[in-house]
């Protein structure tokens, strides 16, 4: 009897943890939404570079990947909504793939008579050392962000 009684209360546990609904982001007051293109010194930074938007005061994070052209829609979780503010801004480069080292001797060669890719500076990785701060205002939001080399 006891071993059956551990069973159903592992069973009801596993259940209530495993098997509820998902977590929900509720953000309470006025929010907006952001889209944007984001450029290095005028063109377009390469896609697969992450935008982030980090709420001053509440510390919401928001994310955006970069697409073709630069351009960027933000999000927190699953939301488009964000909370309105001031946000500290920044761009992370995309994420590499690992090579072998045949791999990126070819990569290498196949890419030498070709225009550099734009690197996005160190300064503009983290919110914290990022120079940039944009603010988001209720209802729909275009804020193009500005990278440059300075």
């Amino acid at each position: 009897m006891q071993n059956c009684r551990s069973i159903v209360l592992s069973l009801a546990a596993y259940l209530l943890v495993g098997c509820g609904p998902k977590a929900t982001f509720e953000i309470t007051g006025p929010t907006g939404t952001v889209k944007g293109k984001a450029t290095l010194d005028g063109q377009p930074v390469p896609a697969g570079c992450t935008v982030t938007f980090r709420h001053t005061k509440s510390e919401h994070a928001a994310y955006g990947q970069v697409s073709a052209g630069g351009d960027y829609t933000l999000q927190i979780a699953e939301s488009l909504r964000l909370p309105v503010g001031v946000y500290l801004v920044a761009v992370t480069p995309p994420v590499q793939p690992k090579l072998s080292p045949e791999e990126a001797m070819k990569a290498a060669m196949a890419n030498k008579n070709k225009k550099e890719d734009l690197v996005i500076p160190a300064k503009y990785f983290n919110p914290d050392s990022s120079p940039l701060k944009l603010e988001v205002i209720e209802g729909q939001n275009t804020l193009d962000v500005k990278l440059n080399n300075d």
